[in-house]
């Protein structure tokens, strides 16, 4: 029996064609500021004169817009080919909030697979030199779909916490398993002024990697971002996370 090729393949190869790098932002839970993050590495690259997208894979969690400091009033222009991304402050972005709005999206597992082809297949990049993926949190259905499209290094977010840094062991081996770069894991400290060194201790020993990058607590980092501004307190370690994947 003939197999059937997903014409929509042929499309997603077709769409990240004009993409000079794809860079992939993960965890293995929620709430540990990977699209924090992301945006944070967005506006700086911007500021150093590179062109940038994001995608927000994370689809029922989807907060790039928000962060940047959109509502949910914003939308996508349907044009020929597929969606043009939104651009704020200078960033190209794509969500599937800009089509949901608020509303709660409930999919199940194909669904999901479904809708991120669907963004990977319509949304009209253009030229960029770094496209900044934004994946939802955990390690099944959603993951395996969009890595199997987008391939390059791959960071890996977690806080320093017990829990936070035993799921993002599993988590750095899901990744390390299929054969991805991981030359960074970044350890989020934004919203919280301590830190244990000993977890990061333990983490180092199971999970090596050529760096480990503590991102500083900063008190302001919500605002700054809605308006486009990084915080000075994080440009340091953020000037070398992009040394590591450039």
């Amino acid at each position: 029996m003939t197999e059937v090729k997903d014409y929509r393949e042929y499309m997603i190869f077709d769409k990240l064609r004009g993409i000079k790098k794809l860079v992939l932002i993960g965890s293995g839970k929620g709430g540990v500021g990977k699209s924090t993050i992301t945006v944070l590495l967005g506006l700086r690259m911007r500021d150093l004169g590179v062109s940038i997208g994001i995608l927000d894979a994370d689809l029922h969690g989807s907060s790039i817009p928000y962060i940047l400091g959109m509502g949910s009033e914003v939308s996508v222009e349907a044009v020929k080919g597929g969606f043009k991304p939104l651009e704020i402050h200078g960033i190209k972005v794509m969500s599937l909030r800009m089509f949901v709005g608020d509303r709660p999206v409930p999919l199940r597992g194909e669904r999901k697979k479904e809708v991120l082809k669907y963004l990977l297949s319509m949304t009209l990049w253009g030229s960029l030199d770094y496209l900044l993926v934004d994946l939802p949190p955990g390690m099944g259905d959603e993951q395996l779909t969009l890595m199997k499209y987008l391939k390059g290094p791959h960071i890996v977010v977690t806080i320093p916490t017990k829990t936070s840094i035993d799921v993002s062991v599993r988590y750095f081996k899901f990744v390390n398993d299929l054969g991805f770069n991981i030359p960074v894991i970044v350890v989020n400290n934004l919203v919280n002024s301590n830190i244990d060194y000993e977890l990061l201790t333990k983490l180092r020993i199971v999970a090596p990697v050529r760096k480990y990058i503590i991102i500083p607590y900063c008190s302001e980092i919500e605002y700054s971002l809605s308006t486009g501004v990084i915080p000075k307190i994080v440009i340091e370690p953020i000037d070398e996370l992009i040394s590591y994947i450039r």
